[in-house]
């Protein structure tokens, strides 16, 4: 029986085959595994960026919501309402560093030991270094 060129081959026939991108080429390879899947960019700022004015969020607030300045998530407080971002407070850090969060984020009771991505990084990086010179987990 003769089998025309266009006859659909399986994966693993033994026919090799270039991988359609750097993922596939990465999850067929062995003993690789496929990069995990990024979070957007996170928005960082060093400097604070422009809030709304005291009067503005008093208005926004008056018939829904709550005003959620100076309230403390772990090394976090918001500092005001965003102007650059819609519906997002900006945190800062007690490194000093500023980010935005949602309402919902804030107020969530689980979110006791909250921080920036920078301190987060720091963190990681001391647990890693404890657990790499005496084997054992912070």
């Amino acid at each position: 029986m003769n089998e025309s060129p266009l006859t659909h081959s399986s994966p693993f026939d033994g026919v090799q085959r270039d991988p359609i991108n750097r993922q596939a080429s990465m999850m067929l390879s062995k003993g690789v595994k496929a990069p995990r899947a990024r979070m957007g960019t996170m928005t960082h700022w060093e400097v604070c960026p422009p809030l709304h004015r005291k009067q503005a969020m008093r208005d926004m607030f008056r018939t829904s919501g709550d005003d959620l300045t100076g309230r403390r998530r772990g090394r976090m407080v918001a500092v005001g309402l965003s102007k650059t971002i819609k519906a997002r407070w900006v945190m800062r850090c007690d490194c000093g560093d500023y980010e935005p969060r949602t309402a919902k984020s804030i107020k969530n009771p689980k979110n006791a030991c909250e921080s920036c991505l920078k301190c987060r990084q720091v963190e990681r990086a001391k647990k890693c270094h404890h657990y790499h010179t005496t084997g054992k987990d912070l």
